[in-house]
């Protein structure tokens, strides 16, 4: 096709050309558009500064899902102005509102002396909650129902610290109370102890004393009772120191008196106790005491006095060593009555008062006998008997004799 050549399209297809291009307004004329001109064009106007009363803001829903029970805690009637609500209430009164959840709310009190605003914004979440507002100082003071049961858990927590403490102060105290109270039982016991260990004490020194004093007691009514005969201590027994003369058994029974051969011959042939005189003079019995047969001495209803007894071999042989720088015998021997010289160093006090033979009395003034408790063997024919024989030359602190016979009593007593 040559250069400057028209295409000759067909009037439908034209149509469809121009179409699209008239929907967006008018078809560009290239004879629509002015002649440039020569004057200056003018600046355009600066535009005014964004602020937050020019910025755009979005949209809000007013569906106020959020409802508040404000109330004022402090003193007094005041006014209070919390978003579009400006109202007056009283103290303690709440007042229930509604708003928009998670908008922000600017919070004010009034009074008369002066306007207080909360310095932060309230954000209220949906639902229901409770507000208190208070004065301290010159703050308002907000508790949203989180903070209020936030500080009602503190104060639950500080209330259950203080009564952990109160209960801990109070359990030493009841530890120190019983721990004092156990010392103060401790002492008691020691001193109910102490006090009932001084008693048993007392008590057994008491006990003691009484049974001292009952043996001094038993004492003195012994030796008052052995005080009818003369006694003297020879080693560790007590001695009479003169030789018995009772009539009478310990019961009180009396004890018969042979006052001739016949009598007593016939006592020991009838095995009956029977005591004389020497040569049956009553002024030798004042003198050296009464002779007795062995059936007196061994009766059981008892020779000796109350206290006393027979002496054994033993107690005879005891008597061998009281003296100290001399003979026994010497020392045993009355100063008086002995053809030979004697010292009676002893006490013994021994008198030659002889003895009574079947055959009669004989020996006065040179010997004496004193009867033992032990016999040496026994038959109706021979009886044997131990003795005690002193005599001028010396002492026999064992003989054995007959059992008719009849010898004089010393009788004897422990210490």
């Amino acid at each position: 096709m040559a250069p400057n050549t028209f295409i000759r399209l067909h009037p439908l297809l034209l149509l469809l050309l121009v179409l699209p291009f008239a929907s967006m307004g008018q078809i560009f004329d290239p004879r629509a558009v002015p002649p440039p001109s020569n004057k200056p064009v003018p600046k355009p106007a600066p535009k005014p500064p964004v602020t937050s009363q020019t910025k755009p803001q979005p949209a809000v829903v007013d569906n106020k899902n959020a409802t508040i029970l404000l109330t004022w805690v402090g003193s007094g009637n005041v006014q209070i102005e919390l978003g579009e609500n400006k109202f007056i209430t009283a103290a303690n009164k709440p007042i229930e509102l509604k708003f928009n959840s998670n908008e922000t709310y600017v919070l004010k009190v009034i009074k008369p002396s002066k306007t207080y605003v909360f310095e932060d914004y309230l954000v209220f979440e949906e639902g229901a909650s409770h507000v208190t507002v208070n004065l301290v100082g010159e703050k308002l003071m907000v508790l949203t129902e989180t903070d209020q049961a936030r500080r009602q858990a503190a104060e639950q927590a500080k209330i259950q610290e203080a009564n952990r403490i109160a209960e801990e102060n109070r359990r030493l105290e009841e530890a120190k109370r019983q721990e004092a109270a156990r010392i103060e039982e401790e002492k008691r016991k020691k001193e109910e102890a102490r006090l009932a260990e001084e008693a048993r004490l007392a008590e057994a020194r008491r006990k003691e004393e009484e049974a001292r004093l009952a043996v001094e007691k038993r004492k003195k009514e012994q030796w008052e009772k052995y005080d009818k005969y003369p006694q003297i201590s020879l080693r560790d027994k007590w001695w009479m120191a003169t030789n018995l003369n009772v009539s009478t058994f310990k019961n009180g029974d009396p004890i018969p008196e042979a006052k001739s051969g016949e009598e007593w011959g016939n006592a020991f042939n009838n095995k009956q106790p029977a005591w004389c005189y020497y040569d049956n003079d009553p002024k030798n019995g004042e003198r050296y005491g009464k002779l007795y047969n062995w059936y007196a001495v061994s009766d059981p209803r008892g020779l000796a006095p109350d206290g006393w007894q027979l002496p054994n071999r033993e107690d005879f042989w005891a008597l061998e060593f009281c003296g100290v720088s001399e003979n026994s015998h010497i020392a045993l021997k009355s100063t008086l009555g002995w053809q030979k010289k004697a010292t009676n160093s002893s006490g013994f006090s021994a008198l030659p008062g002889g003895a009574r033979r079947p055959w009669g009395f004989e020996g006065l003034g040179k010997e004496t006998y004193w009867w033992s408790s032990e016999v040496k063997s026994w038959d109706s024919v021979n009886p044997r008997v131990y003795d005690f024989y002193l005599y001028e030359g010396g002492s026999y602190p064992s003989a054995i004799k007959v059992a008719y016979e009849g010898y004089y009593v010393r009788c004897v007593r422990p210490k």
